[in-house]
């Protein structure tokens, strides 16, 4: 079964990599050279790298989408409050909201370089593609884990923070 991925050219990344360590393998620079073992290292390294990534999505997230939330529920405490009140907690909401879309976009594409990383070292070793992507258990889990499922989440309530400052901008009572 093949992985499902997010750009047409991760397919053709994996294979020149995985033809040029396959080379490394068969062919080795060095008399000393213990293929196996740097081949290990730069799996285990990419993994990291990986699982590195992910985790700066996470962390990031875990303080900018509370703190551009948090500006929904700070209006309310303002007893009149004007246009620039608006104006400013929206501004700052959204933009917290749209750099963390940033930062995790970016953190995703490192992402999928060290995932081109790892399968190919896979496909350099023999391993290609003996499980899907992700396992899918109930009907529930099967629902939420469709493919590119967090990134549209990530998109989604960006857009739904936008929205909700626009409906706010909208139909917020003014003061006299």
């Amino acid at each position: 079964m093949k992985r499902k991925v997010s750009r047409p050219d991760f397919e053709t990344t994996v294979s020149d990599l995985a033809l040029k360590l396959t080379r490394l393998v068969e062919e080795p620079r060095y008399a000393a050279m213990q293929s196996d073992e740097w081949l290990r290292t730069l799996y285990e390294r990419y993994t990291d790298r990986f699982i590195h990534d992910n985790n700066r999505v996470w962390t990031t997230g875990s303080i900018m989408i509370p703190i551009s939330l948090a500006a929904f529920g700070a209006l309310p405490t303002i007893a009149c409050p004007k246009l620039i009140h608006l104006l400013i907690l929206g501004m700052a909401s959204v933009t917290l909201i749209v750099s963390w879309l940033v930062i995790a976009e970016n953190h995703r594409a490192f992402q999928e370089k060290s995932m081109a990383w790892i399968a190919a070292i896979e496909r350099a070793i023999g391993i290609e593609d003996i499980a899907p992507h992700k396992l899918k258990g109930n009907r529930l889990n099967r629902l939420l884990t469709f493919s590119g499922a967090v990134q549209k989440m990530r998109w989604t309530l960006t857009l739904a923070i936008v929205a909700g400052w626009i409906m706010v901008w909208i139909f917020w009572p003014r003061c006299s």
